[in-house]
């Protein structure tokens, strides 16, 4: 028999003595196919902002009448990685189909696919506040920066400019002008 070769297979055993007399014995042998693994992805995260990184589980697939021999997978934006367990980086914003391919001990195989978004960054907005907008020099300004945001992230930087030919990166400032304009 090939691991090819199912269904019911009758034999039979015949044997001979020194005097000529048989005797034949038969079996019957059922030979069950090999069943396909069942592949089974998961990705954490499944959306998120460029550059990204997803951590794809392949482990949880399995094989009832063997073992999974085999991992493929194939990212959706030309990586690839042969293990049960990945790691990949999405570089570009899009959507990606992930696939993965389980192969039993025996050559049978299963696939299934994963979507993964990989969003743009998009820009903060920047809201300048003051404690005050006019007034006598020397001047004295609170200048914060309490509402502005990021809609995909958080703000780690900020730059002031304050109109006289000075700065600060702090992101609440206070600056005193010390002559008139």
């Amino acid at each position: 028999f090939t691991p090819d070769d199912n269904g019911t297979f009758v034999v039979s055993l015949t044997v001979t003595d020194s005097a000529g007399a048989t005797h034949t014995e038969t079996t019957t042998i059922q030979v069950d196919p090999n069943l396909a693994p069942t592949a089974v992805a998961t990705a954490v995260p499944t959306a998120g902002k460029s550059p990204l990184t997803v951590a794809f589980t392949g482990s949880a697939s399995t094989d009832a009448d063997g073992s999974v021999a085999g991992y493929a997978w194939t990212f959706g934006d030309g990586g690839t990685a042969d293990v049960a367990n990945p790691s990949h980086q999405y570089s570009a914003p899009g959507s990606y189909t992930a696939t993965l391919v389980v192969t039993d001990d025996n050559g049978a195989v299963d696939t299934t696919t994963v979507a993964v978004q990989v969003n743009a960054n998009q820009a903060p907005t920047a809201v300048a506040g003051s404690n005050v907008t006019g007034g006598q020099a020397p001047l004295t300004v609170a200048f914060n920066s309490n509402s502005s945001s990021d809609p995909d992230g958080g703000i780690v930087a900020h730059h002031w400019s304050f109109g006289d030919g000075n700065s600060s990166t702090s992101a609440n400032p206070t600056y005193t002008y010390s002559s008139e304009g």
